[in-house]
Parts: C-alpha cells; structure tokens; sequence
C-alpha cells in the first residue's frame, strides 16, 4: 500500500469530523449561556456549564490528540512509540466522556446529554478500535513471512526432484506449512473492524491447502489430467495480496463508515441544540 491510513483518512477529512465534536461542544456551551436564566433556561444553562467545566481539564490535550492521529500510520511495522501515543490519546478521549457523563442533566436537557454521549462515545471506540488494529497488523503480518519460506523451499526441492514421488514429497511439506499458518492465522483475534477480512483470509489459506494437497496426490498417482485440474484449482485459491496490505485496505474502507457515524452523531448534536434554544426561549 503506498500510503499509511492517516493519509487516506486525511482526503475524508475526517480530523475534521473526530475533533468537530470538542467544537461543537463549545459552541453548544457557549450559546446556552447567553439565555435568560430563570427555570428551565437557569437548568439547562447550570448544566452544560457544568459539562464545560468538565471538560477544562482535558481541553489542553485536544491538540496532541489531533496531532497523533495526523502522524499516524496504519502498517505492520508500526512504532512502539507511535502505538503508546495512540494509547495515550485514547485514554484522555475516555477522560473526557467519563467526565461528561458524571455530569447530571435536568429533565429539559436530556436528549442533549444523551446525544452529546453518543458522540463522545462513539470517538473513543473509534480510538479503541484503531489500537486493536494496530496491535493485530504486526501480528498478521509475521504470519506471511513462514509461508513465503516454505514456498522457496518447494520451489528449491521441486527443481531438484528427479520422480513424481520426490515432487509430492516436496508438496507434502508445503502442505504442512500452509496448515500450521493458516491455524496461527486462526487463532488471531481480529478487531471487529477487520472480522471479514480476517475471516476471508483463513478461508484462503483453507482453499489453498486443500488445492496443492490435491495437487500432491495427482502428482504421486502421476495422473496428468488430474495435476491440470489441481494446478488451476491451485491458480484460483492464490492470492498475490498480502494479507496485511489487504486488511489496511479493508480497514480504510470501514473506517470511512465509522467516519460517516461520527458525522451523524454530530449533527444530530447539533440539530437537539438548536431545537432546545428554540424551545427555551
């Protein structure tokens, strides 16, 4: 993949759309006080300064946040370091919904506190998610690596085999190989966000053993019509991607999704504002 995920998500804006909400938030905040303060304005108004001040001490990391994601790169050979600022950012994200919510709402305030939740939410899954990602690339990445080695190793002992028995001997070993990856593969946990295409890459692996055992039982029957079959069989269960470039790709595409909620959220936000300014005037 010639571009790391921040670049990508940049072209959707979507720092736009993640940091929006603190913006938002403030905007909500700062209009609600110029309101009459008497009954329900007084109540409304008392508590989003109360969320305001929730917020103060958190408000100084919004830019660190907004910076580890702009530097952010989606690859396998992700920093540790990078991978602790993400960590970090996520926590103060949770900082932040933590405090807001222990912040309690009037009855007429309700629906602003249950949407400016959602958002706030809904940002630090997102945050959490892309931890997860970040964590499982690495980890399906080393994966690859054992099954390209073996494919050498066939290669090498196919052009040195001199019988059908010692090719299928040479496949044998192959085939073994393709299972012990494709059992590793399983037993990774993938986020949610890469679930599919997790779960389309251990049904290759699948396809792929099976193909090439076929392929040895062929070559040892010395069967000719049957290796025809076997090696087109064998053709349609490869797969020339990596998984990992494959997973970055599908985490982009789903992260797009994730994006358009945030978007959602946020003006669904902002539509329960003006409607309650309206209401309490």
């Amino acid at each position: 993949m010639g571009r790391g995920l921040s670049s990508a998500l940049r072209e959707r804006r979507v720092l736009l759309a993640l940091w929006a909400a603190v913006a938002l938030g403030a905007a909500v905040l700062t209009g609600a006080l110029l309101w009459p303060r008497e009954g329900a304005h007084d109540r409304v108004a008392a508590y989003i300064e109360q969320v305001n001040e929730a917020q103060r001490p958190h408000a100084a990391h919004y830019g660190a946040i907004a910076e580890v994601y702009r530097g952010f790169r989606l690859e396998a050979d992700a920093s540790g370091e990078q991978l602790a600022k993400l960590r970090l950012s996520a926590e103060r994200i949770a900082a932040t919904r933590a405090a807001v919510e222990a912040v309690e709402a009037p009855p007429e305030a309700a629906e602003l506190r249950k949407r400016t939740l959602a958002l706030l939410r809904h940002e630090e899954a997102m945050a959490r998610e892309l931890i997860a990602i970040a964590e499982y690339l690495p980890k399906l990445d080393g994966t690859e690596k054992p099954l390209v080695a073996a494919g050498d190793r066939l290669r090498a002992a196919l052009d040195g085999a001199e019988t059908p028995a010692a090719q299928a001997d040479a496949l044998r070993a192959y085939v073994a190989a393709v299972a012990k990856v494709r059992a590793t593969v399983d037993a990774i946990e993938a986020p949610p966000l890469l679930a599919p295409a997790h779960d389309g890459h251990v049904a290759q692996l699948a396809r792929h053993g099976a193909a090439t055992r076929e392929l040895q039982a062929a070559v040892r029957a010395n069967d000719r019509e049957a290796v025809a079959k076997a090696l087109e069989r064998l053709q349609r269960a490869a797969d020339s991607s990596p998984a990992a470039a494959k997973a970055q790709k599908a985490a982009i595409a789903a992260y797009g999704d994730r994006v358009a909620e945030v978007r959602r959220l946020a003006a669904a936000l902002e539509e329960e504002r003006v409607r309650l300014e309206r209401a309490l005037r």
